[in-house]
């Protein structure tokens, strides 16, 4: 079979026949770049080595959840979704404009530097610098490029072919030098960080820096320059713990930051890193890294998917329960109640505020080291305890426990969630199976997390 011009067929029909002749001839083309490039045969049937995970995820993952995030300009709605809109605005980058008409860019009012950015892949990326006029024709010759075009097509990239084309222009972010930014690159497997790599100077004389998640120095080589030792960063133990909270819903992904002045910075979410194309050596640390990654298929239709909490608030999956709460303040402190009745499994409300390592009286912990503390303004901040709660999270859901009727409290049980209480009390919740003093689930007796089983958070199993 020959090229066909396939790519002068509209982008569905390209997709549909670059898969096919792909895979009717066993990714022959991916296996020979992979070999030239890696230096060993690609195994698709058992992959064993990071970079082929990477090259599986690419031909077999259609989570999606992944053209969500892969786009770079929904992906700052779905910061704002998970963390909340507060705690998603520290971090994101200022947004000057987006446009699918390139010609509609309002040049004249950007006053500072600026970045101009496809949205639907990477190194699409042209800088502005404010003491050098901006050649206006040819930028937006290249944005009407750009978005004629797809990305990634040839390398299996599915998540960027589902991503409705935008031209993004941000805020060229800068140091206290003036240069742009380090780049730090974690590798999240499974909610957890293995490796940081960090790019200095990406756009000029790039290097590269290879770090454990506790800043040990690693002696990797790759097909860029190997950079001296930095030192570990002020905020290092919050850009982990971000990215690996970032990270939770995949079985892997790459989770770019910047930090400016101490302050961080969200860069991009990336699920195919080099493409799985990527040259470095000992190849054994491939293998090592591969090691971390299990390789589940459709991970994403599991039941206790983290994932899945997100496409049910955005209706690609299961469509959320609409709620109403209200707040009772009367009480001593606060109530949440039901204005309606809920179902068993309904949702309730959705979990989202300020990611923190440490607990807080106020915060609910998310796994075995993240805890989140709620907005003010989110109903889970007044959830009051119960030994015979009728709610219970599901990832980052509130959902029904039973059957809640209307103008009943909504309850949660703290020893669920919390490994310690922060600050333990007296429960008086009058159940006959009431555990007494509420310290957390380090402390129950075996009957009691017995009796709990299916309340508890995930992370305990």
């Amino acid at each position: 079979m020959n090229n066909m011009k396939i790519f002068s067929l509209p982008q569905p029909f390209k997709e549909r026949v670059f898969n096919l002749r792909e895979k009717l001839t066993g990714y022959r083309r991916e296996k020979i770049i992979f070999k030239k490039i890696r230096g060993f045969e690609l195994n698709l049937r058992n992959p064993q080595s990071w970079s082929e995970k990477i090259v599986w995820k690419k031909i077999h993952d259609r989570n999606p959840l992944l053209p969500i995030v892969s786009d770079k300009y929904r992906v700052r709605q779905y910061l704002k979704d998970i963390l909340g809109e507060k705690e998603a605005e520290k971090i994101l980058i200022p947004l000057l404009y987006v446009t699918d008409r390139p010609e509609s860019i309002p040049f004249d009012n950007f006053t500072e530097d600026y970045i101009i950015k496809a949205n639907h892949g990477s190194g699409m990326n042209i800088i502005v610098e404010k003491n050098k006029p901006a050649d206006r024709k040819q930028i937006i010759a290249q944005c009407k490029k750009w978005l004629s075009e797809p990305f990634g097509l040839k390398k299996h990239e599915w998540a960027y072919q589902k991503i409705k084309r935008r031209i993004v222009i941000e805020k060229l972010l800068r140091d206290e030098n003036g240069k742009i930014p380090v780049d730090y690159k974690f590798k999240i497997f499974h909610g957890k960080c293995h490796l940081i790599q960090v790019v200095s100077e990406r756009f000029a004389n790039i290097s590269v820096g290879w770090y454990s998640p506790k800043w040990d120095y690693l002696n990797i080589d790759s097909e860029w320059k190997l950079a001296d030792y930095m030192e570990k960063p002020a905020q290092l133990d919050s850009m982990v713990t971000l990215a690996e909270f970032l990270g939770t819903p995949f079985d892997f992904i790459r989770v770019d930051i910047y930090l400016v002045n101490n302050r961080i910075y969200f860069g991009e979410l990336t699920n195919y890193p080099e493409s799985g194309r990527s040259s470095f050596t000992p190849v054994s640390y491939d293998f090592e890294l591969g090691s971390k990654w299990r390789i589940i298929p459709e991970y994403w239709k599991q039941e206790n998917y983290r994932g899945k909490d997100y496409l049910r608030r955005v209706g690609r999956d299961v469509s959320a329960s609409q709620v109403s709460i209200k707040k009772d303040f009367a009480l001593e402190g606060a109530g949440v109640f039901a204005k309606r009745d809920f179902s068993v499994s309904d949702c309730i409300g959705f979990l989202e505020g300020k990611i923190r390592n440490n607990p807080l009286r106020e915060s609910v912990q998310f796994n075995a080291r993240l805890h989140i503390e709620p907005d003010l303004n989110n109903l889970i901040r007044y959830l009051n305890h119960s030994c015979d709660a009728n709610a219970y999270f599901h990832g980052q859901n509130l959902c029904a426990w039973r059957q809640i009727t209307k103008g009943e409290e909504i309850t949660i049980d703290y020893n669920c969630t919390e490994y310690t209480v922060f600050s333990p009390f007296k429960c008086n919740c009058g159940d006959p199976d009431c555990v007494g003093e509420i310290k957390g689930f380090r402390f129950l007796t075996d009957k009691q997390k017995k009796k709990r089983k299916g309340k508890l958070a995930e992370w305990y199993a």
